[in-house]
């Protein structure tokens, strides 16, 4: 996880001002129809994060209505140009994509679930993900860190030599139904509401309520210049 602050989108990598555990206080879930996902953080009360994230063969737009202040705003991913945006539609950066696939902190699991069968071949699937107080893409390596009864763990890390100056690697669990996450551990893109200052969220457990992943295809996360 990223030890900075992001202006929205944060990229679900930090290592700085987290709780111990947040497992019994909050609640992660994720519900989505064809073409649309919303990613939901919890405490015993109210949303402390909110993103809704919409996806098209062409573009995937990310939009954080509940958050840190600094997190609020919206994210376009469209062809081969990758745009940040205040809440006021304020441009703050824009960045070309590059040529390796998008991978987004509210997407992980349907990041990894679209390259399952490469992961699961041994593949360690290279990415770049927004880094927005960075104005810049960053890497990312993903792979399959151990298969169980329960399902496949994966393990998301830094991509780069300098990366690992900056990232801890966080893991989650996919369900061997493909359909559900049912492990984190990690920081989340959430904030922790205990802090007064901006802190990713810590979480290291099951989760307490089912976390549906959706079925978003490889050519989503490719378009542009591909792999």
């Amino acid at each position: 996880m990223l030890k900075t602050t992001l202006p929205i989108l944060s990229i679900c990598l930090a290592t700085f001002s987290f709780a111990a555990n947040a497992t019994s206080q909050f609640t992660l879930s994720s519900t989505y129809t064809e073409n649309h996902k919303r990613y939901e953080v919890r405490d015993l009360t109210q949303s402390v994060y909110v993103a809704d994230i919409h996806w098209q063969a062409t573009e995937i737009d990310v939009i954080v209505t509940q958050g840190h202040q600094s997190q609020l705003g919206k994210l376009v991913i469209n062809g081969e140009q990758v745009s940040a945006y205040s809440p006021q539609e304020d441009i703050l950066w824009q960045a070309h994509r590059g040529n390796k696939p998008l991978c987004l902190p509210e997407l992980m699991p349907e990041f990894a679930l679209a390259y399952l069968e490469e992961l699961k071949e041994g593949e360690e699937i290279r990415c770049d993900g927004p880094l927005l107080k960075a104005k810049k893409l960053a890497p990312f390596t993903i792979s399959l860190h151990g298969v169980t009864e329960r399902g496949y763990e994966i393990k998301v890390g830094p991509g780069s030599i300098g990366m690992w100056f900056f990232m801890d690697a966080f893991t989650f669990e996919i369900d061997v139904n493909q359909k559900t996450m049912a492990h984190f551990s990690g920081l989340l893109p959430a904030p922790d509401p205990r802090e007064d200052e901006m802190a990713y969220l810590y979480y290291d457990g099951r989760l307490h309520q089912e976390y549906a992943i959706a079925t978003i295809p490889q050519a989503v996360f490719e378009h542009g210049e591909g792999r």
